[in-house]
Order: C-alpha cells, then sequence, then structure tokens
C-alpha cells in the first residue's frame, strides 16, 4: 500500500507543477505579454506608449526587472534586465515623438518599435521575451520541482506495478 501512496503523491506533485506552470504562463500572457504585442501592433503612438506602461507596470509587479531564466546557463537571449530594458526604452521613444512630427517620422519610429518588441516565427508575430520568463525568478526551483517530481512518479508507479502484478 505504502508504494501506491507514494506512486501517487508523486503524481500529484507533478500535476501541481504542471498546472501552477500553465498557470504562470497565462498569467504573464495576461498582465504582460498581450499588451506588449498590443503595442506592437498599434497605428497610434499614444496608444503604443499606453500599452507598454501596462506591460512596464506588470513587469515590475512580477519582478521581471532583472536577472536571467537560464536554469544552467545564462545565455544573453534570456536576460531579464535587457527584455525589461527594451520595454522602457522603447515607451521613452514613443513618448518623444513630438506632436509637430511628421507623418513618416512618426511611422518610422513606428516601425522600430515593432521590430524591437516582436519575432517573427513559425506562428507569425509574437513579442520577443526570454525563455521561461514567466516562471522568473524561480526557474530552478521549477526545473527541480518538474524533474524530481516526474522521476518519482515514474519511478514509484513503475515500482508498485512490478510488485503488485505477475509476469
Amino acid at each position: 500500500m505504502m508504494k501506491f501512496v507514494l506512486a501517487i503523491v508523486s503524481l500529484v506533485a507533478f500535476l501541481a507543477w504542471a498546472a501552477v506552470r500553465i498557470y504562470a504562463g497565462i498569467t504573464f500572457d495576461i498582465n504582460i505579454d498581450s499588451y506588449v504585442a498590443q503595442a506592437a501592433s498599434s497605428p497610434s503612438p499614444q496608444i503604443a506608449a499606453e500599452k507598454l506602461d501596462a506591460a512596464v507596470a506588470g513587469a515590475v509587479n512580477a519582478g521581471l526587472t532583472k536577472g536571467n531564466t537560464g536554469v544552467f546557463f545564462t545565455y544573453p537571449t534570456n536576460d531579464v534586465g535587457f527584455w525589461y530594458q527594451r520595454l522602457v526604452d522603447s515607451r521613452a521613444v514613443l513618448r518623444g515623438l513630438a506632436p509637430n512630427d511628421t507623418p513618416l517620422e512618426i511611422s518610422n519610429t513606428m516601425m522600430r518599435v515593432h521590430e524591437s518588441l516582436t519575432t517573427h516565427g513559425k506562428d507569425g508575430q509574437s513579442p520577443i521575451s526570454p525563455e521561461g520568463i514567466s516562471i522568473a525568478p524561480h526557474n530552478v526551483a521549477f526545473f527541480w520541482w518538474g524533474l524530481l517530481s516526474f522521476l518519482a512518479a515514474v519511478l514509484f508507479l513503475g515500482w508498485w506495478i512490478c510488485t503488485e502484478t505477475d509476469f
């Protein structure tokens, strides 16, 4: 019976890890990434700056202003500080537009901001953000929680199945 309990506890721990990861991803998308996407696709500098205000506020509230999302290696693409500064700088560029700027200057600025905030992938355009940023700054803890709970679930389920069935 103890083997079965250990297997179930490990499986529940792994499923909890998956649920928390999904929730963190959705929360990040709602509070930050969707505003960045709206800012990047906005035709108006004022609206784009307002959307970046919301994204920057979301990043500050989540503590996403510095650090790195890497677990074993700190790649430059996972630099949270650089990502945050890009949001702040893009907002400043938009706020720096003068009312008497020509439509061409405004258009060029909007294109620069768009290119600074988005990337072109196989799924179309999406906001640029470091991998694993939705669980930052707890990436290492999430890595170990997921790995250990998964391995424990597999081992305990295998142990329970092997000892409870006749082959």
